[in-house]
Parts: structure tokens; C-alpha cells; sequence
């Protein structure tokens, strides 16, 4: 969940909708930079509906830019609308269609969340289970927006930042693909996708689809706010080479909790570095030094039988895995 506040920085509003979608959150988004005030909607981690105090964002502008909205015919409405909203008294007037309406509202949901995005300062604010009553479900996709918004950055430098540069490598696994084409993708959007096998760089990527490499770099960073595209992890071994399948092994070697289940009877006398001489390696008189006993040294109340001074004996590694049989 989005908690508290949030300063804006440049593009930080697409990562603040990936998380919400992501996360599958109803309620409503308040983004603030004195004296604009934005919402948006969602329900289920899906955008449903935009709203903002910006004479520029309102669908009626948006309707009276694209020329299917005259002035005289906005203000009439304006003034015989009561107690409805202007966009069923625009309808109901016949001054724009269903689908003229639609489509402005639609507009309208991106030009307040891009406008956002080139936000140096500001804020942002998630009321979870907050809703205007009676708010409209416009037919948006999330997944389509976020893509849009970022595909809409101009800032190369903070592109770059995302990704660390055009020298990095995506990867997009299968299950991946197959989702992300399914947004769905333009043809020129679906070769970079398809062209992401874990190999090539950003800039190969760009070149073997002739993709304009800003919009590859672009394209690529909405669907990594999607969980749908990654930066190739490759951890570097002891000795400086890359080993992508490194990771794993040394993990399950560092876990040291089952030594601790090994030495149910001695664990809490034993010193850390007596771990090693588990009841498993103890059954081996050859190993152990016979000469020079120490009896001031025996550790009697641990081991009835006779026990070699702890100083003379020889540890193993502390890393050593104690769960292998014997040799």
C-alpha cells in the first residue's frame, strides 16, 4: 500500500501508478503542487476515472481543443444544466455525441496523469477505499497507461538513471512476453519485446529491431515498472567472472541453521568454533593426538568418556559442511 506522502520528482508518478496497480488498490490518488490539485481514481489497482482543479485538464477544454465543442454551445449548457452534470447536459443537448464524450474523458485521465510526470516538486497522497460517490468506470487499461506515460517522457537523463544506460540488458521470460503482448503492443513496441532474450543490450536491442533508441529505452522502463521486464542479475565469483548461477549455491552454503539442529546436546556449551566437531566427526581416534595429555584440561562434565585437550584440537574450516557422511 502507498503510505503517507510522497514527494514528486521527474517521472515519479508512473512508479507510484505501477505500485498501485501492482498491488491491486482501491482509493483515490492526491497529487499536489500548489495551486494544482489532481486525482485519480482507481478500483482493484485498474485507473477508473481522472478529476482536476486545471482549467486545461477538463474534457470540456479537451472537447473545445479537438473542435467538437463550440464556446456558445458550452456556455448554454452551462447555464441549463441545474442540478445535472455539464457532460449529460452536453449529450442530452445533442452538442456532442456518446462517443465524443467518452473519448474526452478518456483524454482527460491522461492529460492529468502526464502532466504530472514533468512535476519537479510536489506531492502524492493514496486515500485507500476513498471514492467520489457515484464516480464513473471509464474502459482504461493500467498496464496501457503506464506504458503511454512513459513512452510520453522527454527527459533522456532520467531515462538513463532508470536503467543505468543503453549498455544494460533486459530480459523478458516467456510467461513475461506472452503478457506484455497482450497489453497489446504496436508492431514496432512487440519487436523490441520479442527481441529481449536475455542477451543483447538496450542499444543492440534498438539496433536489430530499427527501433529509435530512446523509444526502445523508454518502452522498456514502463514495463519494468510492470514487473514485466528486468536487468539481467550477474554475480561476479571470487575470482572477477561473471556467473549468472552463482547465487543459488552460495546461498544454501551460508544458511548454517542446520549445524545448530545437529548438536542438540552439546549447542548451548559448545563455543562458536566448536561447531565443526559435531557427534558425526567426534568417532575417530586416528585423527586425535594421543601424546601429551593435559587431565586440568579434560572436559569432563561434557563427555563422560575420555576427551582430548580442547587446545590440541584440530578444526576444521567454520564453513565446513558437517551434514556430509565421514570419511
Amino acid at each position: 500500500m502507498i503510505k503517507g506522502v510522497r514527494t514528486l520528482k521527474y517521472g515519479e508518478i508512473i512508479n507510484v501508478i505501477g505500485e498501485i496497480f501492482r498491488e491491486g488498490e482501491t482509493g483515490t490518488l492526491l497529487l499536489q503542487n500548489e495551486p494544482a490539485a489532481k486525482y485519480l481514481y482507481f478500483q482493484g489497482g485498474q485507473i477508473i476515472f481522472a478529476a482536476s482543479n486545471a482549467p486545461e485538464d477538463k474534457f470540456t477544454q479537451i472537447l473545445l481543443e479537438e473542435g467538437k465543442l463550440k464556446e456558445e454551445q458550452l456556455d448554454m449548457a452551462m447555464q441549463k444544466k441545474g442540478g445535472k452534470t455539464i457532460a449529460k447536459t452536453l449529450t442530452e443537448l445533442g452538442f456532442i455525441s456518446s462517443q465524443d464524450l467518452l473519448s474526452s474523458l478518456i483524454s482527460q485521465v491522461y492529460r492529468v496523469a502526464g502532466s504530472v510526470i514533468h512535476w519537479n516538486e510536489g506531492a502524492a497522497s493514496f486515500k485507500p477505499d476513498v471514492l467520489p460517490q457515484g464516480v464513473a468506470r471509464l474502459p482504461l487499461s493500467t498496464q496501457r497507461l503506464i506504458l503511454d506515460l512513459s513512452m510520453s517522457a522527454e527527459n533522456r537523463q532520467w531515462a538513463l538513471q532508470i536503467v543505468g544506460g543503453m549498455d544494460k540488458v533486459i530480459s523478458i521470460n516467456k510467461a513475461e512476453m506472452d503478457v506484455a503482448i497482450g497489453l497489446p503492443l504496436s508492431a514496432e513496441e512487440e519487436k523490441v519485446v520479442r527481441a529481449c532474450d536475455g542477451k543483447k543490450t538496450i542499444e543492440e536491442v534498438s539496433g536489430a529491431t530499427g527501433t529509435d533508441p530512446f523509444r526502445a529505452l523508454k518502452l522498456l522502463i514502463g514495463l519494468h515498472v510492470l514487473g514485466l521486464a528486468h536487468p539481467k542479475r550477474l554475480i561476479e565469483s571470487v575470482a572477477g567472472q561473471v556467473s549468472p548461477q552463482a547465487s543459488p549455491a552460495e546461498d544454501k552454503h551460508l544458511d548454517l541453521s542446520f549445524l545448530e539442529q545437529a548438536l542438540p546436546d552439546r549447542q548451548e556449551q559448545a563455543a562458536p568454533f566448536e561447531l565443526a566437531a559435531s557427534p558425526q566427526a567426534e568417532p575417530q581416534p586416528e585423527t586425535r593426538p594421543a601424546e601429551e595429555p593435559r587431565p586440568e584440561f579434560k572436559v569432563e562434565k561434557i563427555e563422560e568418556k575420555p576427551f582430548e585437550p580442547a587446545k590440541e584440537v584440530v578444526q576444521p574450516p567454520l564453513f565446513q559442511p558437517t551434514f556430509l557422511p565421514a570419511e
